[in-house]
């Protein structure tokens, strides 16, 4: 009888080993530790346990999107060296793009105090700046020569 338990053994445990690895190697993301290579994706979920992406440990790739309205906000300088509002400030704001598309450069900043040699640079025949992901909220004031256009859009 002890002879026929083993050749029933054998072959469970012979089977059982793939399975085996597969738990183990489980087991050693699921605690955080990187001993084996594995094609298997692993997050961090609020335990800091790293386990599969999940309904309850989801996969987090970027900002979810968000539905905004783009305005325009595009203008032409109107004094030479005169700071000018482009946008006023809007804490609402999750989207903001400033091109300079004239022929002269143009400075950028954040008020009144902008001059021609202390601003964010707007190089001319396109130089800008976009923000998408951290968005200023606070006016934006560019200064330039006369006639000099920018085009500006937000949302």
């Amino acid at each position: 009888m002890a002879y026929l338990k083993l050749e029933i053994l054998v072959p469970v445990l012979v089977l059982s080993l793939p399975i085996l690895a597969r738990a183990q190697a489980s087991y050693l993301l699921q605690d955080g530790i990187n001993r084996a290579p594995t094609a298997a994706l692993v997050i961090p979920n609020s335990s800091g346990i790293a386990g599969p992406p999940s309904v309850s440990n989801p996969l987090v790739v970027g900002a979810m999107p968000q539905a905004v309205t783009f305005a325009s906000c595009s203008g032409t300088i109107a004094a030479t060296n005169v700071p000018q509002l482009v946008t006023a400030a809007n804490a609402l704001r999750h989207y903001l793009v400033i091109d300079n598309t004239s022929a002269a450069q143009m400075e950028m900043g954040l008020s009144t105090s902008v001059t021609s040699t202390n601003g964010l640079p707007l190089y001319a025949n396109g130089g800008g700046y976009e923000w998408a992901a951290v968005v200023p909220t606070n006016a934006m004031y560019v200064v330039g020569t006369a006639g000099s256009q920018y085009v500006c859009w937000q949302g």
